[in-house]
C-alpha cells in the first residue's frame, strides 16, 4: 500500500512531529486506544522515521526504549495502551527516571467527549488524567485537547526530556482526536527553537559554581555553557546605584574582575571541557550551532 502523501488525521500531524523530533524508533504492544496513531506510523510514515518494534508486553517496550537512549544519547518512543499499558509499563518508566535516561512515552486514551464512547468498552479505557499514574516519577505529562495543541506538547516533551537532568517523559492522547480528520494542515514549528537550554552564567558568579564543569566532563553531559564576561559585578554596581549611593574609586575597585584577567576557556579546559571564546553576535551563533551539534559539554566565553 503506498502511503498517504499530505496529513488527513491528528495520528498524522503526530507521525510528522515525530519524524521533525529525529526518532527513529517506536516500540509498542499493540492498543486499541492509539490504534488511529498505529495506523499513520504504517499507512501515512510507511513504518520508517519511526519504525515499529512490535513487543509483547508494554514493560518491554519501554525497557528497549531506556537501552536505546543509552547507547544512542537520544529518545526513541514507546507507545503504551491505554491506563492499563500505562500500568504495565511503570516499573520500566521508573527504571528510566533513576537511571536518568530520556525517553518519549506516549499513550491513548478513549474519547474523553462521553458521546463518543462506544458502550462499555470506552468507558472502561477512559482515564482523567492517565499521566496521574506515573506523574511521581516522570519530568512531565500532558494530554493535549486539540489538534493545534499537539506539536507544543510534543515538541515540550521532548526539550524537557532531554534537558540535564534527562528523564522519560508521558504525552497521552485522546483515541477520537488521533482520528479526528484535518480540516487544513496544522504547520510544523521550528525545531530548532525546542532544543533544551543552554547553562547561562555572568563571569563573576560563575566562579561559585566552576566545579561543575568537570562534572559534566567526568558524566559526559550534553550542556552548553555560555559565560557572558563583562569583566565585572555589573549587577552589584546597579544596586548600589539604584539606591543613590555613590561609590568612590575603592568600591569600584572591588566590581573588577579584570586584574587579573578570568580567562573561561583556560579554566574549563583544565576541568575537560572543551571551550570558545567569541566578542561578536555572529560569532556566538556560529559557536552556539556547533555546540549544540555535538557530544559532551562545551562552554562559550562571550566577551560583553
Amino acid at each position: 500500500m503506498t502511503p498517504r502523501a499530505r496529513q488527513e488525521y491528528g495520528s498524522d500531524l503526530i507521525v510528522d512531529l515525530l519524524r521533525a523530533l529525529g526518532i527513529e524508533y517506536a516500540a509498542l504492544n499493540p492498543g486499541a486506544t492509539f490504534r488511529g496513531l498505529h495506523d499513520s506510523l504504517i499507512n501515512y510514515g510507511g513504518n520508517r522515521q519511526p519504525e515499529l518494534i512490535q513487543c509483547s508486553h508494554e514493560e518491554i517496550a519501554v525497557a528497549i526504549a531506556h537501552g536505546y537512549a543509552k547507547a544512542a544519547g537520544r529518545p526513541m518512543a514507546a507507545i503504551v495502551h491505554d491506563i492499563v499499558g500505562l500500568q504495565h509499563a511503570s516499573m520500566a518508566i521508573f527504571n528510566a527516571w533513576c537511571d536518568r535516561v530520556p525517553l518519549l512515552v506516549l499513550g491513548g486514551t478513549g474519547p474523553m467527549a462521553v458521546e463518543q464512547r462506544r458502550p462499555w468498552i470506552d468507558w472502561i479505557h477512559t482515564a482523567l488524567v492517565q499521566g496521574q499514574a506515573v506523574r511521581d516519577y516522570v519530568k512531565w505529562d500532558d494530554q493535549p485537547a486539540s489538534l493545534a495543541s499537539i506539536p507544543e506538547a510534543l515538541l515540550r516533551a521532548h526539550r524537557i526530556a532531554m534537558t540535564e537532568p534527562c528523564g522519560p517523559v508521558y504525552v497521552c492522547f485522546d483515541a477520537a482526536l488521533q482520528e479526528m480528520r484535518m480540516t487544513e494542515q496544522v504547520p510544523l514549528p521550528t525545531v530548532a527553537r525546542y532544543l533544551p537550554p543552554a547553562r547561562l552564567q555572568a563571569d563573576g558568579a560563575g566562579m561559585y559554581s566552576l566545579q561543575a564543569l568537570w562534572t559534566q566532563a567526568r558524566e559526559k553531559l550534553d550542556i552548553v555553557n555560555v559565560v557572558f564576561a563583562n569583566r565585572r559585578y555589573a549587577i552589584l554596581q546597579g544596586e548600589l546605584e539604584a539606591v543613590g549611593a555613590a561609590p568612590g574609586p575603592a568600591s569600584r575597585e572591588l566590581f573588577d574582575l579584570a586584574r587579573p584577567e578570568i580567562r573561561w576557556t583556560q579554566l574549563a579546559e583544565g576541568m575537560g571541557v572543551e571551550a570558545a571564546r567569541v566578542a561578536t553576535l555572529e560569532a556566538f551563533a556560529d559557536a552556539f550551532r556547533a555546540a549544540c551539534a555535538r557530544r559532551g559539554p562545551f562552554l562559550i566565553e562571550f566577551l560583553i
